[in-house]
């Protein structure tokens, strides 16, 4: 897989940011949020955008500081093998847990949607295999395949944004703002961001020339926003029934179903989100076999995606196994599984600076 993991454009860096934008955040997400005030949910929203936007500069500096090594290399030259380990074992927990929480959010989106009877084995075999070829064809020849998907993705998330306007209601609800909860409900829900990770581990294929930075910068820009403006529209339209509608996209067409005879075009929302979600997937597979790869080199890739397919099947089914455990599973574990690495990454990068002097 190393060998076909050919560089990629800022374009396909900036559609990866994109796709990733969406994880984990415009289905159960802001239901979650809503518990809290629309004011504060929405700080919130803002913080950890912020938080992602600070991570991607983070990696424009690093990019240009060493543009020819990955941060695995910038690790093991400055801190020693041991810490690429240590690093390399948080990344794949990093993955894994971002992975299991997204799978299981779209099963059980699915299941409410549309296929109501579908067993957990078969959204497993419909989605392992195709991830695992993405995987083993290497990181360029799926940010093409996502390139040509791009306009679609890009054009019905603005349609969903457009249609969800018209369902604001004119209220205004102000609250007290506490510090403190403030916090906490942004730690709780750093889970769903952070993604920007997989762009370091890549860092020495991703092909970014001087004036093409705002390229990357634009497309995941534009994404944030798309998803920031999906989440505020919904928490402003059901301010007090969030909790009878779990799935955020989905609702913003709730109330057009059906337009001129053309059936339920609620539909594309469906549609949406399986592209995106099998795009989403890949990439935290990808990211999990190459993180795998620094703790055991002598395991070839097929090898690792086995093993992934093997852990993440016993851990779907017996211990992530309802939409309550996978609550609890991405508002506690998730949260430490995501800050955890990403609290540690600026160290890293500032005593691999260091190392370089």
């Amino acid at each position: 897989m190393l060998q076909r993991n050919k560089s990629i454009s800022a374009w396909q860096s900036g559609i990866m940011l994109f796709v990733l934008a969406f994880a984990n955040k415009v289905l159960i997400l802001p239901s979650l949020i809503g518990k809290k005030s629309r004011i504060e949910a929405m700080i919130v929203l803002s913080c950890l955008f912020l938080f992602d936007m600070i991570l991607l500069f983070l990696f424009f500096l690093t990019k240009r500081k060493h543009p020819n090594k990955s941060l695995f290399e910038l690790i093991k030259s400055a801190l020693g093998n041991g810490f690429l380990v240590f690093f390399s074992i948080l990344c794949c927990i990093f993955f894994f847990s971002k992975a299991v929480f997204l799978f299981n959010v779209f099963q059980n989106f699915m299941r409410s949607v549309m296929y109501k009877n579908a067993v957990t084995l078969v959204f497993l075999i419909c989605l392992l295999p195709v991830a695992g070829y993405f995987v083993l064809s290497g990181i360029r020849t799926m940010c093409r395949t996502m390139q040509m998907f791009f306009p679609i993705l890009a054009i019905v998330s603005l349609f969903c944004v457009v249609v969800g306007f018209f369902q604001l209601q004119d209220q205004t609800i102000m609250s007290s703002f506490s510090f403190l909860d403030f916090s906490f409900d942004t730690f709780k829900h750093i889970g769903a961001f952070g993604d920007s990770l997989i762009l370091f581990l890549f860092m020495d294929k991703i092909s970014v020339s001087k004036g093409e930075w705002k390229v990357v910068f634009s497309l995941s820009i534009l994404g944030d926003v798309f998803v920031f403006l999906i989440c505020a529209i919904y928490l402003f339209s059901y301010p007090y029934t969030y909790f009878l509608h779990p799935f955020a996209v989905f609702e913003l067409l709730s109330f057009v179903k059906e337009y001129n005879g053309l059936g339920r075009i609620d539909i594309i929302v469906v549609i949406l989100m399986m592209i995106f979600f099998i795009f989403q997937f890949s990439i935290y597979m990808l990211g999990f076999v190459f993180s795998f790869k620094n703790i055991c080199p002598f395991f070839s890739e097929n090898y690792i995606v086995g093993l992934f397919d093997f852990v993440f099947a016993i851990v779907i089914y017996f211990f992530v196994t309802n939409i309550q455990t996978t609550i609890f599973f991405g508002e506690n574990i998730m949260s430490f599984s995501t800050a955890i690495p990403l609290i540690l990454l600026p160290v890293l990068i500032f005593y691999a600076k260091k190392g370089d002097k």
